[in-house]
This record gives structure tokens, sequence and C-alpha cells, in this order.
């Protein structure tokens, strides 16, 4: 599978259930690296290379056991940029669902945002695009749900999206956090972690 010039949607990985909500259903929506796993300087380009960030399993159990969905919305050029394939990153992602739901957790869905930048797509961040096509196709209450991310880009889909957003320091988080100013660092709820992350919005 080869990305397609004309293509300009996200790909969304699944597994294999067709969800939508009867009412509309608040979620939470994560990053991917950085956040759930460890950051790769030159892209996650093999499984040997998933590195889960220490908490980050368990972090997706609790939001599980509050039966609230958890969807990835993820940028990932490196298909874009021809590092890797269209089809090594879909199994890559679906490597990353298996373990987790191997280890007692699940996500619901992943948007994949695989262009190249210079591709003008309209689905990556900070676009909003992701969220909303989740929101239709799986009828979710933004308004309710949160966005959890390690970038500046991830708080501007949040907001974008009008989804409450949170930081977390790992990943690229530590970095961002440093460039902004007091009233930014106010706009956002700042986590050490995922895990952290959970706490917070369950506290």
């Amino acid at each position: 599978m080869t990305p397609n010039k004309k293509n300009l949607q996200p790909l969304v990985i699944t597994n294999n259930e067709d969800i939508k909500y009867a009412i509309p259903q608040s979620a939470v929506f994560l990053d991917r690296d950085g956040v759930i796993i460890e950051e790769q300087p030159n892209y996650l380009r093999s499984e040997d290379a998933i590195n889960y960030i220490p908490g980050s399993i368990q972090a997706i159990k609790d939001i599980n056991d509050h039966n609230i969905p958890i969807i990835v919305v993820t940028n990932q050029s490196a298909v874009g940029r021809k590092i890797i394939s269209l089809d090594q990153a879909t199994l890559l992602n679906k490597i990353i669902m298996k373990e987790i739901e191997n280890r007692g957790g699940k996500i619901t869905a992943i948007y994949m945002c695989y262009h190249h930048p210079e591709d003008n797509c309209p689905c990556r961040k900070p676009s909003p695009m992701m969220p909303f096509l989740a929101k239709k196709q799986l009828n979710l209450d933004l308004g309710e749900s949160y966005f959890i991310g390690d970038t500046l880009k991830d708080m501007e889909t949040a907001t974008a999206a009008q989804l409450k957003g949170i930081l977390v320091l790992t990943g690229h988080g530590q970095g961002e956090y440093k460039t902004l100013d007091a009233t930014k660092r106010s706009e956002y709820t700042i986590a050490t972690d995922l895990l952290d992350a959970t706490h917070k919005i369950f506290a």
C-alpha cells in the first residue's frame, strides 16, 4: 500500500469493531510517540524499537476502567517521507494496539496522518480534523473529552477541537513547556506523564 497524493485523509485503524455509540460519549484522545511509547529520534521503524513509557499502559487501563474510549491521534510523516511504507506504519500501530490489549488495556481506534508536511493535507496536527472525524464516526462529545499530548501542536489541536488539553512532560513535553510564558502555561493542565494525567482527569 502506498500513499496516494489524491488521498489526503487520515488512516483509521481499529480492532475490526464497528463502534458508534448510541449517545454522545466522552473520550480521551492520546498522542502516540512521547505519550504512550518513547519518542524515536529518526521515527519508529521496527517493532523492536517500541518502548512503552513507564506507567503508560497502566494509565490506559485506568481510563478503560471508567468505560471511556481511548482514541490515538498521531502524525506519522515517516510514510510521506518514504522512510517506511504505509503498510509498515499500519502494522506497527496494530502491534502497539495488540500489546496493550495483551496487557489488559484497549485502544478503540488510531487515527493516523501519514502525509508529508509539504502535502498540505487537512488532517495533520494541529488541524482538528482527526478529532472531528472521530466525533462523527464514533459519536463522541468533544466538549467533555480530553487530549493528552507532549507537544504544543497537540495542545493547539485540543483547543481547535474544543478538547481539554493536558501537556505531559515526557517525549518533547519538557522542552515544549520551557518555551511557554506564564500566561500560556496557565492555559493547559501540566502532568509529568500519562499516568499522572489520568490521575488529574479522575481526581
